[in-house]
């Protein structure tokens, strides 16, 4: 079965899809940056073992993030000890990366800013600047909660798993999906909690991916 992921939207819709890869959010206006869920599984003993990352794309710069001791830039592998200089290369581009705690915080000059947690989790808060440029997964980030199940295609759906499925990358050999079962209400409640603590710090619209299950097997 896939990972278990509940999203909660820019508008505040919350739901469960069994994300593979797919394009989280993006500027669909400008194109100043994407943010995609990358899931990589490979066969091994007659189980399927997944890794988990996301792949950020602000300009020419592409970040992938996977575990909390270091990061992949434009596909080398970079550590936090050399930190202080890799910031210092990317300041011109208002681009700056940092770890507090558990997360890997990415903070830019164009009205997003990124976090990725030692549990899985993806985390995409965006500035009133970026208001109904976005699109992916986190929806529009319009206010408006009744279009954020909105296409690729720019076709509104009420099927969650056809809008998912319409935000693929097709970038990867994904498990074959299967019926999700519903979230539990513990689950449920503490992805609100945690979002309303959020929003009550930030006052702007946040996008919160979380994984409840990280092991998939065939």
């Amino acid at each position: 079965m896939y990972e278990d992921t509940t999203f909660q939207t820019f508008d505040n819709t919350l739901y469960e899809y069994p994300i593979c890869s797919h394009v989280l959010a993006k500027d669909c206006t400008g194109g100043l940056f994407e943010v995609m869920a990358v899931l990589d599984c490979t066969g091994v003993d007659n189980r399927l073992l997944c890794r988990r990352g996301i792949e950020v794309q602000i300009g020419a710069h592409t970040f992938f993030f996977e575990r909390m001791n270091y990061f992949k830039y434009n596909d080398r592998f970079v550590s936090w000890t050399n930190i202080d200089a890799f910031n210092q290369a990317l300041a011109a581009d208002g681009i700056h990366i940092q770890k507090y705690g558990g997360e890997i915080i990415v903070t830019t000059n164009i009205g997003v800013t990124i976090r990725w947690t030692e549990r899985y989790e993806a985390k995409i808060d965006v500035t009133p600047e970026l208001h109904n440029q976005l699109c992916g997964l986190c929806g529009p980030n319009n206010h408006d909660p009744t279009d954020d199940f909105m296409m690729q295609s720019g076709t509104l759906t009420g099927d969650v798993t056809a809008f998912g499925d319409s935000w693929s990358t097709g970038d990867n050999t994904c498990p074959e999906a299967v019926e999700l079962q519903s979230c539990p209400v513990d689950m449920m409640l503490e992805a609100q909690a945690k979002c309303d603590i959020l929003r009550s710090v930030t006052q702007t619209p946040l996008c919160l991916l979380f994984v409840w299950l990280r092991s998939v097997h065939s």
